[in-house]
């Protein structure tokens, strides 16, 4: 995480219930209000993928 811009990468891995083994990766970021955001994708070991966002209002 860049303490200055409020912005970063979230990497992981694991194994789930549904995917089996999964990596992940994610941008997150903070504005200056504090509110915390992030898009990402989970990448199971058969090559299905996931996309998710959160943070966002609708």
């Amino acid at each position: 995480m860049n303490l200055t811009t409020g912005r970063g990468v979230h990497e992981g891995f694991g194994v789930a219930t549904h995917t089996g083994k999964f990596v992940t990766r994610a941008e997150v970021w903070v504005d200056t209000a504090g509110h915390n955001y992030g898009v990402g994708t989970c990448i199971a070991a058969n090559g299905d993928e996931t996309f998710w966002q959160s943070g966002f209002s609708q």
